[in-house]
């Protein structure tokens, strides 16, 4: 893996999406890491809350398309790279540098359409991991955990090819562009954000 910004602290700043200044996210963050000690143990906790407790709004067959982390969090529901987005808000709030991951479906899923997930920094064992929130249902290949041990296992799609070994600091332009024009889930899985390689 390798990160697309040299300065961590690119990977630690709040935007327009990833709102992890916002009040209402760094309160959540909070709350629910009340206890945990250090960066595997908060970023653990964080991970299983948004993979269980924010249902993937296919899965849940919810309408809202969701994109910035606040509305994730407040609507408790979004696509994977919705709820991607929310992860990196809620780390960032905690100070675990967290970006962007991206993988790609095969043709049969709607022409290589992109899977987002997450890459953050845990201190402890000084390196960037890769992690899955999309949320463990019969819509993934496998049960995605908190596995230090195996990537494989931290992902819900293990066998897809990554789009890149980047990990991003900010959610690609064009997976925020999609979420953003479409108006219901209905129209948004007829299509799915695509990556370009330009």
């Amino acid at each position: 893996m390798r990160l697309e910004r040299e300065d961590i602290q690119a990977y630690l700043t709040a935007d327009e999406i990833v709102q992890s200044d916002h009040a209402t996210i760094a309160s959540a963050a909070k709350r629910l890491c009340q206890g945990a000690k250090g960066s595997i143990e908060k970023a653990k906790t964080l991970f299983e809350w948004v993979r269980d407790e924010i249902s993937h709004s296919n899965d849940a067959n919810r309408t809202e398309v969701t994109c910035s982390a606040l509305e994730v969090l407040e609507s408790g529901t979004g696509a994977c790279y919705a709820k991607s987005h929310l992860l990196a808000a809620l780390l960032r709030a905690e100070g675990i540098p967290a970006g962007f991951c991206y993988q790609i479906f095969s043709e049969d899923h709607n022409h290589d359409a992109a899977h987002g997930l997450n890459g953050i920094f845990l201190d402890e064992l000084e390196k960037w991991i890769r992690l899955d929130p999309r949320g463990n249902t019969s819509g993934c290949d496998q049960s995605a955990e908190f596995d230090l041990g195996s990537e494989r296992a931290r992902l819900a799609f293990p066998d897809l090819e990554f789009f890149d070994d980047v990990i991003y600091a900010k959610p690609r332009q064009e997976i925020v562009s999609s979420l953003q024009k479409h108006e219901d889930r209905a129209t948004l899985w007829k299509d799915l954000p695509r990556l370009s390689r330009k």
